[in-house]
């Protein structure tokens, strides 16, 4: 069968306009891309509507840091919600008058604790709630400073003259009163107080309760019951803990002061 020859100049003309086809389909592509990113709305690319920033992002307990909120004139009912933990827990709030504001807050002790908390800023905007977070954290504060005292600071004992045996002497009982206080001079309650003491080493020695803990005043009492056997001086080292504070330590002592009875002498009257 005769095939009659294809016109040369006829493929080169059709592999051409296959080439303008694709070239037009991209171009036609890429300008409707752009037209439908230019007509999309410009909320899309937008900040959120309110902003709220925490300063600095790392509080040390009881220091102070500042809460800044940003909202549109036309929001309404603006609240700074400040959430602890990973519960989230709330432990306090606060009310803008207006979209905007600054707080300027410290993370008190008791109130907030070390680890993660999150300022949380609720609003209505045309019409819907708005919600915004932005974490934080609170880390190790100051120093704790303990005051101890003991009473009486001195016990005295009158024993026999021939009395020597330890497991008889009689006991004596001293009152140890702890005050713990954080680094802004605030009493820190749930404190507490490990006594060591040289007697309770040797078993001669008796803290109730052991370890204290503090009330919400700060304060703490234990009573330390000794062995009075001889005359010494009784060393009290005291160790104190609190969450969110180093280690503090305190010294007290008080002194026993063993009499030996006159032993009677009999005779014979004149």
């Amino acid at each position: 069968m005769y095939r009659a020859p294809q016109d040369r100049r006829s493929g080169l003309r059709e592999g051409a306009e296959g080439r303008d086809i694709k070239l037009y389909a991209s171009l036609a592509l890429a300008v409707g891309l752009g037209v439908l990113l230019l007509v999309m709305p410009r909320f899309l690319w937008a900040p959120p509507p309110v902003s709220v920033a925490v300063d600095p992002r790392n509080v040390p307990l009881n220091g102070n840091f500042t809460v800044s909120v940003n909202a549109p004139s036309e929001a309404s009912d603006v609240t700074v919600h400040v959430l602890q933990g990973p519960q989230l827990r709330e432990i306090e709030s606060f009310h803008l008058n207006g979209s905007r504001g600054i707080l300027r807050l410290t993370a008190l002790e008791g109130r907030y604790s070390v680890g993660l908390h999150v300022v949380r800023v609720t609003a209505t905007l045309a019409g819907r709630d708005v919600t915004v977070d932005e974490p934080f954290t609170v880390y190790y504060g100051g120093n704790l400073s303990v005051e101890a005292s003991v009473t009486p600071e001195e016990v005295n004992v009158t024993l026999g003259p021939n009395s020597t045996n330890i497991s008889t002497a009689p006991n004596v009982t001293v009152v140890l009163r702890v005050r713990v206080l954080n680094e802004l001079g605030r009493p820190v309650g749930g404190a507490r107080v490990w006594p060591v003491s040289g007697m309770k080493r040797a078993g001669l020695g008796w803290f109730s309760p052991d370890p204290g803990k503090t009330d919400a005043d700060g304060y703490a009492e234990m009573n330390y019951t000794v062995k009075a056997f001889r005359n010494w001086t009784e060393e009290v080292k005291l160790v104190v803990g609190a969450p969110g504070h180093p280690i503090a330590k305190s010294t007290v002592s008080f002194r026993v002061v063993v009499h030996r009875a006159q032993e009677s002498g009999g005779g014979e009257g004149d």
